[in-house]
């Protein structure tokens, strides 16, 4: 917007002085008022202080214990979760089953056979899923529909979490590391969630209001709305929200399961479908299962699914 300056008194003068004499020669020139033009302000965005180290990334000693990293100007708090064996999927006996096709056409169970699973290497998984505080910090536009600093980010693809210039090479290059945040994998996930358990939930069999109310966000207390992230009880390793709130998107691509014993398993690398784990502020109590897993496209991304990472010791 233009605005015209207060005059000094002899530039007052000389305008006045100039009007009143003025001549009847049609040649004269008329005296011009500069009228200075004052620029739009700079608006900054996403002004991030200076890169710094993540210093040593140590091997935690005990399951649940805490490691606390500063990026970006922003808090995040990791949990230690040791390597170990679990049995991934579900019992024969949980009729809770959802059926996909598979390749051959068949209809195939999505949560079995149940099979041994041993991780090798124990990691730093963060407490909570990432919230649109931390993303904020490294990205400047919030996809999410419900929008809170401590609600989880939501709205977000597989492709936005890990693609060139993604929130998790922002972080690599914020903490001036490479190839430390992951995503986890499916296997690292549902391990993270049972924490030495077997039952369906982390916190037992029961199903119940009163049990599913004091463990997660779900359709019988969210009131169809996300909510902030660590105000349900913990699982044994102190993880929050693994049931319920938002689903979280691992770094596998879709799979069925096979009856065999595997090691450090990654799933397909490549794909169209994505693996989403934990339920959400939408489901039912059978998507809080510890072994629920749901898949949709790569690319697509809705108000109830948002993500957790991975931190690996050095």
């Amino acid at each position: 917007m233009l605005k015209i300056q207060h005059f000094t008194l002899i530039s007052l003068c000389l305008l006045l002085c100039s009007c009143g004499s003025k001549s009847n020669n049609s040649d004269e020139v008329p005296v011009d008022i500069v009228v200075p033009i004052i620029p739009d302000p700079i608006v900054v965005i996403n002004v991030l202080p200076e890169p710094e180290g993540l210093g040593i990334i140590p091997t935690g000693q005990d399951a649940g214990e805490i490691l606390k990293k500063s990026i970006g100007g922003v808090d995040y708090t990791f949990r230690w979760i040791p390597a170990g064996l679990f049995f991934m999927g579900a019992p024969d006996s949980d009729l809770d089953q959802f059926l996909v096709i598979d390749i051959t056409d068949t209809l195939v169970p999505i949560e079995q056979p149940r099979h041994q699973v041993t991780l090798t290497v124990g990691f730093w998984m963060h407490e909570t899923e990432i919230t649109q505080k931390q993303w904020g910090s490294l990205i400047s536009e919030n996809p999410s529909d419900f929008l809170g600093d401590n609600l989880p980010v939501v709205n977000v693809s597989h492709e936005d979490i890990t693609k060139m210039d993604g929130f998790i090479e922002k972080l690599h290059k914020q903490s001036i590391s490479s190839n430390k945040f992951l995503l986890p994998t499916e296997a690292q996930w549902e391990y993270a969630y049972r924490a030495d358990t077997i039952t369906k939930y982390y916190w037992g069999d029961n199903n119940s209001t009163t049990e599913l109310d004091k463990y997660c966000w779900y359709s019988g207390n969210s009131n169809n709305s996300l909510q902030e992230v660590g105000l349900k009880l913990e699982n044994p390793w102190g993880l929050k929200d693994m049931s319920g709130n938002a689903y979280e998107v691992v770094i596998d691509f879709s799979s069925t399961y096979l009856n065999v014993d595997t090691v450090d398993p990654t799933g397909p690398t490549t794909g169209t479908i994505k693996i989403y784990r934990g339920g959400s502020f939408k489901s039912d109590a059978a998507n809080c299962r510890s072994t629920n897993r749901i898949i949709d496209h790569i690319d697509l991304a809705y108000d109830n699914q948002g993500f957790r990472i991975v931190l690996l010791p050095d």
